[in-house]
């Protein structure tokens, strides 16, 4: 099973997560808990650095299974979030994707480059027909992501999240690989790969290795 090893640019890199990586990124939460914790409940759940390393290991099993994928995300050389993939569920070609980022790595781009190259990676790599995005109705920053990748916004689901705020209403976006094969050709979509086109790459790795 391939992993994304993915460099974007001079300023991006994406990793499959590892338990080296634990460290870093347990330190890029506890900087970031006050930013994360209403949308991201593990924010303040996450205690101690086993906390991170559990979670990795878990990650790591799921990925190993095909029902997940979780990569971390490099800006400037130091970790700043995560991307991946939950519920990939292969005979129906879904998946469902969630993202988190530290406050002073948004506003680059960061996010909607790193999105899109998960995208890929899940409807190339993974032959998926559907993506999905959901976000709480009141996070328009996490609601930017799929408007600005094409996703449609399907529907409303009511108190279907928890936040720090109580339940919340979600808005469910969607995506299907035809409309994506459409979409990808676009100019606005090109603005975020052709300036780092020589850069990008999608490498087959054991999920063993970092």
């Amino acid at each position: 099973m391939g992993i994304l090893d993915h460099t974007i640019g001079e300023e991006i890199v994406l990793k499959l997560v590892q338990i080296h990586h634990a460290e870093e990124i347990f330190q890029c939460v506890v900087k970031n808990r006050d930013h994360l914790k209403r949308y991201v409940p593990f924010a303040e759940t996450t205690k101690e650095v086993t906390d991170t390393e559990q979670f990795i290991r878990h990650a790591l099993e799921q990925f190993s299974l095909g029902k997940e994928i979780h990569i971390g995300i490099w800006y400037q050389l130091r970790f700043a979030g995560m991307v991946g993939a939950n519920q990939i569920n292969t005979a129906l070609g879904f998946a469902e994707i969630g993202y988190w980022l530290a406050q002073d790595a948004q506003g680059k781009g960061v996010m909607t480059r790193s999105v899109l190259s998960l995208m890929d990676y899940l409807f190339v790599e993974r032959k998926l027909n559907r993506i999905e995005i959901r976000c709480a109705v009141s996070n328009q920053a996490s609601q930017a992501i799929p408007k600005r990748l094409c996703f449609q916004l399907e529907g409303k689901l009511r108190q279907m999240t928890q936040t720090s705020q109580g339940l919340e209403d979600v808005y469910v976006y969607g995506l299907l690989k035809k409309e994506w094969e459409q979409a990808k050709e676009h100019d606005y979509w090109q603005y975020f790969r052709n300036e780092n086109a020589n850069r990008w790459k999608i490498l087959e790795r054991d999920s063993r290795r970092s």
